[in-house]
């Protein structure tokens, strides 16, 4: 059953530059993907359902959107990540890009 295909990017917000290596999941739905060389990522074969698109790296606040997804959906998402505030404390850092919480 193929209901979407997502193949899009994630970008820093405040350069416009791809972002490799960054945590993709519709959550509840299967395991993470990780973003390519140029911030791209695909999510195939997902059901019809609500999910939740969560998207976390280290080093920027965690971002979570929601989606509502119907048979032969086909989706783009140009998804922006902010970089962690400097001077955050390593606990805020890690609560802020998703990895310092057991729900994500």
């Amino acid at each position: 059953l193929r209901v979407v295909s997502w193949a899009r990017r994630c970008v820093q917000a405040t350069a416009g530059t791809p972002l490799a290596n960054v945590e993709v999941a519709l959550l509840g739905a299967r395991e993470a993907v990780r973003t390519d060389s140029a911030g791209r990522f695909a999510i195939l074969d997902v059901r019809p359902g609500g999910y939740l698109l969560s998207v976390r790296d280290p080093r920027f606040v965690a971002q979570r959107i929601s989606v509502g997804l119907q048979e032969g959906d086909v989706r783009e998402l140009l998804v922006l990540l902010w970089p962690i505030p400097e001077g955050a404390s390593e606990r805020e850092a890690r609560n802020a890009s998703g990895f310092g919480l057991d729900e994500w």
